[in-house]
């Protein structure tokens, strides 16, 4: 196990370096001036000069990439030259945002994913199942942006079901004392729960849309997954004996998948995170997807070299985390086995 745990942490080691060191590369031929979109456009060619003197533009790329690195293991991602912050800083505050629509996109995809799933695997074959098949389709198929388009369309212009998609919590509100950075749980926390429901009604909709697009992979893993267990000659057995077959589509059939349906979920978790800037930009939502959005329209190194260094991080922290729960899902992780 202690081998285990050694390479993981080595792979995630490696992969961090070659994230800093492909982004730092890669947001430099992205076309555009930065100094020029920073200083305006009735900005002389003096002032923007003065822009690319002030952030190291025209030095060397190799000494620029040295700058930025020797800032970076400080945890210093530099300045947004959009809004003249610290980017570090600017992430951080917008990053709970983010995890607390990962967070309630993921639970939705994540129950209509395994209903589905199971129920598609467990009456295979029948009318039912080709309903599933069909949906995951839809969800994989369907571009999101015109999705949440609708979905502002139908369920807040036309319907009034959910409020303007405008910001975390409602403009005439109070934000309740900061202490996890989720709004719904830091009014609850606070005693708020009137705050707490305009805040899960503010959330909800961006929620569902998210959820209902990412909840397609999970349904299919969980379905072929549950079908390959559901074929073995255990599974067999435990039939011909009377056991019944609830108890074997979740112990038998379930528990036995579990491995690739953890990986598919932890993915979908960290595409929610990082992934979901058009969501974030279609309901005014102030998380880092939004944050990343308008610096690739400014062309803001910094920001958006800090955007994508932190949900790299992110995502190898959450696969390291992926790979330690199978530990407790596999005997065969714990007892260091080659064939796990």
């Amino acid at each position: 196990m202690v081998r285990y745990l050694g390479r993981r942490l080595v792979s995630a080691a490696v992969t961090v370096a070659g994230v800093v060191l492909v982004v730092f590369f890669v947001v430099r031929v992205i076309p555009g001036d930065s100094a020029a979109l920073r200083a305006g456009p009735n900005a002389d060619p003096s002032q923007i000069q003065a822009i690319r003197d002030r952030y190291g533009l025209d030095d060397p790329l190799w000494q620029q990439f040295r700058t930025y690195l020797s800032k970076v293991v400080q945890g210093d991602f530099g300045t947004s030259m959009r809004t003249d912050g610290s980017v570090t800083t600017e992430l951080l505050a917008r990053l709970p945002a983010s995890l607390e629509l990962a967070l309630y996109g993921l639970a939705f995809a994540a129950v209509l994913g395994f209903v589905l799933g199971l129920s598609g695997a467990a009456l295979r074959g029948t009318a039912w199942d080709a309903v599933v098949r069909v949906i995951a389709v839809i969800g994989s198929s369907v571009a999101i942006f015109w999705l949440g388009l609708l979905a502002i369309y139908v369920f807040y212009y036309r319907l009034s079901w959910f409020p303007a998609p405008i910001d975390r919590i409602p403009l005439s509100a109070t934000p309740p004392p900061t202490v996890t950075g989720l709004i719904t749980f830091d009014a609850l926390l606070a005693g708020n729960p009137v705050l707490a429901g305009e805040a899960f009604s503010q959330i909800a909709l961006p929620a569902l849309t998210l959820g209902f697009v990412l909840a397609a992979p999970i349904t299919k893993m969980v379905r072929t997954s549950v079908i390959e267990s559901l074929s073995k000659d255990y599974v067999r057995t435990a039939r011909s004996v009377g056991i019944p077959f609830r108890t074997i589509l979740f112990k038998d059939g379930l528990r036995n998948a579990m491995l690739p349906i953890v990986t598919t979920v932890g993915i979908v978790f960290g595409y929610m995170i990082g992934g979901n800037v058009i969501i974030e930009s279609l309901f005014s939502w102030p998380g880092v997807g939004q944050y990343a959005y308008k610096a690739i329209s400014a062309h803001d190194l910094d920001a958006l070299q800090g955007f994508v260094i932190v949900i790299g991080l992110l995502y190898v922290t959450l696969n390291l985390l992926i790979d330690l729960s199978y530990l407790l899902i596999d005997p065969r992780v714990r007892l260091g086995g080659r064939e796990a």
